[in-house]
């Protein structure tokens, strides 16, 4: 058997494994209070940041305005011009792996959530007292820098493009605004099938964490995680990495909706599937078109800085 199937059988055996253990975990909640999401008008005009949530607003209203007129120009572009303008015109090759080298990297990337989904059980065994959710950012902030070190241990990291050109930041904001009235119709679909399926909302583990710590070290730590480490970490593996493992054996629109899926489906939070399939699949285009691991990452940080300021801003209109 060749190193490439030992690693992808090795590869099999660690998703199975993380499958099951998910299986025998039993979900145990942040709080036991209950979070309901809806916004009350008469604690909106009693909350001290009603200023700031009518602008932001505002703001993020003409944000999706452009976005529209952004789409529009992109298809004129497109029929007149044969492309988008300020498309970067010269696109490097997308990284290409040998077989063995990204089985590797697949192994070693499963065998680490594998290993952190195993740590917990370690703790409780040997006693150290530390708090669910402390233990649970730690955790997820040493899986980030693990990720983040076999990536950049096996591929050289110039490949993935960690200097950001000015066009191609100019090209991000203009696929971030593109991308808005698209995100709006996902979160819409996603939240009727939902409740066809009669299926409850449930926040994302980032609102819920945001909702249950109190502790102001244990919140910037988790702030710092959802704006700086998360997004790296994230767009190496999906689009670095995973994107560009596709996309040299396939089209785009094959590669970007089959790591899209997968994006979307791992988060594990029903009520932004087709959202996160809409940002995965954003983000698989820019990454396509710019070859910079910078400018997706600074796309994906931008995307929850934004969300992160829109959730303090109402936090306090949140029932729970």
């Amino acid at each position: 058997m060749s190193k490439r199937n030992i690693y992808l059988t090795l590869t099999a055996i660690c998703l199975l494994l993380i499958v099951t253990i998910q299986g025998f975990y039993k979900e145990v909640p942040l709080s036991e209070k209950q979070f309901n999401l809806s916004l009350s008008r008469d604690r909106l005009m009693a909350s001290p940041f009603v200023i700031p949530i009518v602008l932001f607003s505002l703001i993020y209203l003409l944000i999706f305005l452009i976005g529209i007129l952004q789409i529009f120009y992109f298809l004129i572009a497109k029929t007149v011009q044969k492309q988008p303008v300020l498309v970067p015109t010269q696109v490097k090759a997308i990284i290409v792996l040998p077989e063995e080298k990204a089985g590797k990297i697949l192994f070693l990337t499963s065998f680490s959530v594998l290993f952190f989904y195993i740590a917990p059980s370690l703790f409780y065994v040997f006693e150290f007292h530390i708090s669910a959710i402390a233990l649970l950012l730690m955790l997820n902030m040493l899986l980030e820098a693990t990720v983040i070190a076999v990536l950049l241990s096996h591929v050289n990291w110039k490949l993935f493009g960690f200097q950001i050109k000015k066009s191609a930041l100019v090209f991000l904001l203009q696929i971030y605004c593109a991308m808005l009235p698209f995100l709006l119709v996902a979160m819409l679909i996603n939240g009727f099938l939902l409740k066809k399926m009669g299926i409850e909302y449930e926040p994302s583990a980032a609102v819920a964490l945001l909702l249950a710590i109190k502790n102001p070290l244990l919140l910037t730590i988790l702030i710092l995680q959802i704006i700086g480490l998360g997004p790296l970490a994230e767009e190496l593996f999906f689009r670095g990495f995973l994107f560009s493992l596709c996309r040299a054996r396939y089209g785009f629109m094959l590669s970007a909706g089959l790591i899209s899926f997968f994006f979307s489906v791992l988060h594990r939070t029903p009520a932004n599937i087709l959202p996160l399939f809409v940002i995965s699949f954003s983000l698989c285009y820019l990454y396509e078109k710019t070859q910079s691991i910078a400018a997706v990452a600074t796309f994906h940080a931008l995307h929850n800085r934004v969300s992160l300021i829109g959730f303090f801003l109402i936090k306090n209109l949140i029932t729970y």
